[in-house]
């Protein structure tokens, strides 16, 4: 089962933020922005995506896990990354014998079967089983299967310390928030390992046909392509699935009678009380793990209205690479990461072989505590990255040492690393070597802080900062990009402004505040 990586979230009204640094949504910034996402599923409101996280993984391949659909509009985030989970995702193997499949469609799912078949261009080559669960046990199902081993409880142990090394919680039971992001916020699930969809409810109402709409589309994916994850480019792979169930399941939703319609939407939210539930795992995991979410649908959504599902399925056969997804704007084709090493001090007693660090991973570690604009302005040479966990004795608190390369200058991105330690209280010290900058963090402990709840998450304010800069400026030198990033970091930053941008419905005089925000960005940007 891999750590929670969920799917369907609710609406709530956006978490307050620290005064400092904001990040927001797309909706009121730019008009282009505004045209851009309205083709796209319903945008969430505080920074968590709408609809359904799974693990993919085709069911004839090894290397599957659990995939989980979760609670429409969620607060705040989720990233599972690979720091997170120690290198990542505990994949389960496949027997030899592939999973049972019933040798017809449940008569209940056949208009939604043929549905997602139109819909993506591809059929099933087998039916599967969908089981529909009363709520006891669909949490049954979502909680830990048998005993918890000594291994699994060092697993999660080993997460927790690693968060808190990286600064991004403090004293977090990984095993306890696994179980509370599955069963607080997730609506079914599909798991590849038994080619099998798992759904909370009995019958078949408008909420639950939405879900299975997002379910078949991974049931068919794993079918048709090979999705096995992991590896520097796992956060693209996981956003392209993601975002093309999103995308069929938008578009059942839209044949829904306008009644049926308001049942899903209300039916996929999250209550007031599942949300304080979920409240109690720390916002960057739930970052981590809803990223796929925020940053897919465009991406995917630009692919489809050019090249339909040839150009879907284009993307599954050859995924983009992280630095395509969160940089659309310099085209498909840019390098992939430099291949960097991570290497503990001498006699150190290692845990982990050094492991790729990404982007994305970077980028919840220094904006959980900086100012956006310096936190993403770091990383803009970022070349790749990597760290290894240690211990300095046996019985001594876990340590990494991680090592980031740029292809320009590193030391941006040392200066903002001092800035973090101090404000994380990890007092790391970084040191530059060449184009590199290498650093060594611990565990903190638990009297040590957490991160502020941000008004919405870092890969929201990625989304902010490619609206702003037109597709393929910066290969066609059309224009400078560096002015369009500019004035959307400056947004993002303005604690007058920022929470502006998560509101969906803004009065005049907050339009027009934004608006003279924006336009005294751009000209201080412009000189």
């Amino acid at each position: 089962m891999l750590p929670p990586s969920i799917a369907f979230v609710p609406r709530l009204p956006p978490p307050p933020k620290r005064q400092t640094v904001a990040t927001a949504p797309p909706g009121t910034l730019f008009a282009s922005l505004n045209e851009a996402v309205s083709e796209l599923p319903p945008r969430p409101h505080g920074g968590v995506p709408r609809s359904g996280v799974t693990t993919y993984t085709p069911v004839r391949r090894r290397k599957a896990t659990r995939t989980y659909r979760v609670l429409r509009r969620v607060t705040t985030m989720v990233v599972v990354m690979a720091i997170a989970a120690g290198g990542v995702f505990a994949y389960q193997h496949f027997k030899v014998d592939p999973p049972p499949h019933p040798g017809e469609w449940d008569p209940r799912l056949l208009s939604l079967v043929t549905f997602v078949e139109t819909e993506r261009g591809l059929n099933f080559e087998h039916p599967i089983f969908v089981d529909f669960l009363p709520e006891a046990e669909y949490q049954l199902a979502t909680g830990p299967q048998g005993p918890i081993d000594d291994e699994t409880r060092a697993a999660a142990k080993y997460r927790s310390d690693v968060l808190d090394m990286f600064g991004l919680a403090s004293g977090y039971d990984a095993l306890a928030g696994d179980t509370t992001m599955a069963s607080s916020s997730t609506l079914g699930f599909y798991s590849p390992s038994t080619d099998r969809i798992t759904v909370r409810g009995t019958e078949l109402t408008a909420p639950v046909r939405v879900v299975v709409a997002h379910e078949l589309t991974h049931a068919l994916q794993a079918q048709h392509f090979d999705l096995r994850l992991g590896g520097t480019d796992d956060m693209a792979r996981r956003s392209i699935a993601e975002a093309d169930a999103m995308r069929v399941e938008h578009a059942y939703l839209a044949t829904l009678t306008p009644e049926d319609q308001a049942l899903a939407n209300a039916g996929n939210s999250l209550t007031p009380e599942a949300a304080a539930v979920l409240a109690t795992v720390p916002w960057p995991v739930v970052e981590l793990g809803y990223a796929p979410y925020q940053l897919g649908p465009a991406f995917l959504q630009s692919i489809y209205l050019r090249e339909g599902n040839d150009g879907v399925n284009a993307l599954f056969e050859d995924p983009p690479t992280e630095r395509m997804l969160l940089t659309p704007w310099k085209g498909l084709t840019h390098d992939a990461d430099a291949e960097v090493v991570a290497t503990p001090p001498t006699r150190a007693l290692v845990d982990q072989k050094s492991q790729p660090l990404t982007t994305i991973e970077l980028l919840v570690m220094l904006d959980a505590w900086l100012p956006w604009t310096m936190a993403r302005g770091s990383l803009d040479t970022l070349a790749g990255a990597a760290f290894t966990t240690y211990r300095h004795t046996k019985t001594g608190p876990l340590c990494m040492t991680a090592v980031v390369q740029f292809d320009g200058s590193p030391q941006p991105f040392a200066d903002a690393l001092l800035w973090w330690a101090g404000a994380s209280g990890s007092g790391s010290v970084p040191t530059i070597t060449d184009n590199q900058v290498s650093f060594e963090s611990c565990v903190r402990g638990g009297a040590a802080p957490a991160p502020p709840v941000p008004v919405i998450s870092p890969s929201q304010a990625v989304i902010i900062e490619n609206s702003t800069v037109p597709v393929g400026a910066e290969v066609n030198g059309v224009r400078d990009v560096k002015p369009f990033l500019c004035t959307a970091r400056s947004l993002i930053d303005n604690p007058n402004i920022a929470p502006l941008l998560v509101k969906q419905d803004l009065s005049a005089g907050e339009l027009a505040a934004v608006d003279a925000a924006r336009n005294d960005a751009l000209r201080a940007c412009a000189q």
